[in-house]
């Protein structure tokens, strides 16, 4: 499995390494101790070591809480893509996003590409109900109680005030 994660589509981390108790991320412009990489990037050197050393395989698990998480935007679609990729090896994954960018990004790939197998999920609260409710779909605009699409759709409409004001 020493390749997978190259294989799985993340190149910009060569290698994962643990000499003498300190942990090294091998990046094109060289090696590192892992601590002075953005914490982004520690994240997705964590997956490669996690992959590499066997932890990760087949058929495990991965719970994953908001991914995007200091990594640079323009990262975000590989990762989505990664995360996809791993799936279809049998690797059940699990993430919690209120990014945008990532949720946007599987779901694009959730509606065009074939075999792939997502499931959006939203936890959200009702006046009219006690306790938390959940409602899944396929694609991310499935969900009629999407805070995320809601905040950047207000978003949008309070940029469009003050330009309509100005």
């Amino acid at each position: 499995s020493s390749h997978l994660f190259d294989q799985l589509g993340m190149p910009m981390i060569e290698e994962v390494s643990q000499e003498n108790g300190r942990f090294y991320v091998r990046l094109p412009e060289g090696k590192l101790e892992a601590h002075l990489v953005a914490e982004g990037l520690r994240k997705l050197a964590s997956l490669k070591y996690l992959i590499d050393n066997g932890s990760l395989q087949p058929g495990g698990i991965l719970l994953w809480d908001e991914p995007e998480t200091n990594l640079n935007p323009r990262i975000i679609p590989h990762v989505a893509k990664f995360l996809c990729r791993l799936a279809a090896l049998n690797v059940q994954i699990f993430i919690a996003t209120h990014d945008f960018l990532l949720s946007q990004e599987l779901s694009l790939i959730g509606e065009y590409e074939k075999n792939a197998q997502l499931k959006f999920f939203s936890l959200y609260k009702s006046e009219h109900s006690a306790g938390v409710l959940v409602e899944s779909g396929n694609v991310i605009t499935e969900l009629k109680n999407n805070a995320i699409l809601e905040e950047f759709a207000g978003h949008y409409d309070r940029e469009a005030e003050l330009f309509a004001a100005s």
